[in-house]
């Protein structure tokens, strides 16, 4: 990190997260170096875990699609929600809207994300509606993936 942003990121030896945020999400071409440190890291990690956990195991990843993850897994669940949701959530986090948008915009969009995935679950609502949408998802799931004779593809 300090060979490809410098020192000016650290605090007695503390990466100060938000600076780098700010820097990253202002600037396409930071954002790409930092992309360029982390995400084989990150992709070797994934790869690692798929290949040694058992089958129907849950993987939360971030920019799944734009990083194409999702080629590594047998089945992708997209969970969305609607923007206006998005930035609230954003906001209760301590995120300012102009930060948000910032990130937002080096993301897929929803709808595109929808069309590559055929199961989706809205999460509009609370937690406990998210809960419940989920049980439903996987009672639907687990019969037909218990059912396929398709071989496991981890860690291409």
């Amino acid at each position: 990190m300090i060979d490809k942003f410098g020192h000016q990121l650290y605090k007695r030896g503390i990466l100060q997260k938000r600076l780098l945020s700010e820097l990253v999400f202002n600037s396409e071409e930071s954002l790409r170096k930092l992309e360029s440190i982390i995400h084989p890291i990150v992709e070797s990690e994934i790869k690692k875990r798929v290949t040694s956990v058992p089958a129907n195991t849950v993987f939360e990843i971030p920019l799944l699609y734009e990083k194409n993850y999702q080629t590594l897994m047998d089945l992708c669940v997209l969970v969305v929600c609607n923007r206006e949701k998005q930035l609230e959530r954003a906001l209760n986090r301590g995120f300012s809207k102009k930060e948000f948008n910032r990130r937002i915009r080096f993301q897929l969009s929803d709808r595109d994300k929808i069309k590559r995935e055929p199961v989706v679950v809205m999460n509009n609502d609370s937690i406990h509606d998210l809960k419940q949408e989920v049980l439903r998802v996987t009672n639907l799931i687990l019969p037909i993936k218990k059912s396929s004779r398709v071989q496991r593809t981890k860690g291409k």
